[in-house]
């Protein structure tokens, strides 16, 4: 999920192995989803965003698909009661 760096910092040697449409960027099994595409979706701005991210306010949740939904990965912040989720497809 969001990793701790800034929305405009990048993560040294950092080599994302995957983008997805949407701003959410894979590398390995870690997925950063971009503070612009889903503050809005929890009410927030970027910039209280990455404040309620790092106070811990913020939760995240990847699920990986198993079965007939193998090769789907679920994302899911959480921000008190709302919440936004995001379905890939490999």
């Amino acid at each position: 999920m969001p990793s701790e760096t800034g929305p405009s910092e990048t993560v040294p040697n950092a080599t994302p192995s995957r983008v997805w449409p949407g701003g959410i960027t894979q590398s390995g099994g870690d997925f950063t989803v971009d503070a612009e595409l889903v503050a809005p979706e929890l009410g927030l701005s970027p910039d209280a965003f990455w404040q309620a991210l790092q106070s811990g306010a913020i939760s995240s949740v990847v699920e990986r698909g198993e079965g007939e939904h193998l090769g789907s990965t679920r994302l899911t912040l959480r921000y008190f009661a709302r919440s936004w989720c995001a379905t890939l497809q490999e």
